[in-house]
């Protein structure tokens, strides 16, 4: 099996995992406006696991037990950028049709931490309440449109894939000693 095919296939295997628990967290009522860093973790968790997983499978069932740093890596970044468009897609249907108020949810949201940061620290944001509320909410609306939220999930997956990646593939690398010369 080539790299792309498997990384294709467990990229699809990871996205709809990553899709069933933002369902399940869209049903029990946790969004990521509201609890940002447990969504993050459990997301981030899930990603490790599953990388860490399909990169042992790959070096141990398909590739002899051997794999390079490099393979590795590639494995890693390719399957995590497959799962993150079948998430953005998720992600786009989540904003535009099952929660459309979430664009402004996540505006109020921001202006009330905002305000609060304001008042707990008076001299670090001066003027900040005086700012132009609707021209910041036009420019936060635009954020929401379904190609900028799947450029956006694409680039920070690949991003934290990389990152993963570089780390696991540290540990799973196993290089045969009888092809080096």
């Amino acid at each position: 099996m080539s790299v792309r095919k498997f990384s294709m296939n467990q990229g699809a295997y990871l996205g709809f995992i990553l899709v069933g628990v933002a369902l399940l967290e869209y049903i029990i009522g946790i969004i990521d406006i509201e609890k940002p860093v447990l969504v993050w973790l459990i997301n981030t968790g899930i990603i490790i696991m599953f990388l860490w997983y399909a990169i042992h499978r790959y070096r141990d069932d398909i590739n002899e037990g051997f794999l390079s740093y490099a393979q590795s890596l590639k494995i890693g970044v390719s399957i995590v950028v497959f799962a993150s468009f079948i998430f953005g897609i998720w992600k786009v249907l989540l904003i535009n049709f099952i929660m459309p108020d979430y664009p402004e949810i996540f505006i109020q949201s921001q202006e009330e931490r905002m305000i609060e940061m304001e008042e707990m620290y008076p001299n670090l944001m001066d003027g900040f309440v005086d700012l132009d509320w609707e021209k910041i909410e036009e420019e936060a609306y635009k954020s929401f449109r379904p190609h900028t939220i799947m450029i956006n999930e694409i680039i920070s997956k690949a991003i934290g894939g990389f990152m993963i990646s570089l780390i696991i593939s540290f540990f799973t690398k196993r290089v045969d000693k009888n092809m080096i010369t």
